[in-house]
């Protein structure tokens, strides 16, 4: 799922330091779970329907945090 989060929404810092992260650690053998809920929020673009920055780039500036979910999850079904 990282590689859609990457290309589904805008790069930020924890986004690409969780996709290093587990890409590092399946290079390994190791699980990439559990993690602790705030890594995940910062990474998972699902988890933040209600950032600006997410709506504005899917063009939904104002939108409701559904609508923006919707968006997120129309991007992942055609990736």
């Amino acid at each position: 799922m990282p590689a859609l989060r990457c290309r589904s929404t805008p790069t930020t810092e924890a986004l690409q330091a969780r996709a290093e992260e587990v890409k590092a650690l399946r290079q390994a053998g190791k699980a990439t779970i559990p993690v602790s809920p705030g890594t995940e929020k910062a990474a998972n673009p699902f988890l933040r329907a209600d950032d600006k920055v997410i709506a504005a780039y899917y063009g939904l500036e104002g939108a409701a945090p559904a609508e923006v979910f919707a968006a997120l999850r129309k991007g992942k079904d055609s990736f």
